[in-house]
């Protein structure tokens, strides 16, 4: 008699267990940080490594009042 059966049982049950564990875990954490949204506009620029057109563009961005402003100043430097 072969005990493959048997083990891949066992096997894919710890496996379940495991993950359900894993999901109970992490729906528990409190987000420690988070970052605020970054415009595309600025990310794309900043990609590029075009920092005035980041610059400029995160200048339009500070005349509204935003949630993210400290966080734009930031990324100004």
């Amino acid at each position: 008699m072969t005990r493959t059966p048997l083990v891949l049982a066992l096997l894919a049950a710890a496996l379940l267990i495991s993950d359900s564990s894993t999901q109970a875990a992490d729906k528990a954490r409190p987000v420690i940080s988070a970052l605020p949204e970054v415009p595309a506009a600025v990310h794309s620029a900043m990609q590029s490594c075009d920092f005035d057109a980041a610059v400029k563009e995160i200048d339009a961005r500070l005349t509204k009042e935003d949630a993210s402003s400290d966080y734009l100043m930031y990324l100004k430097g």
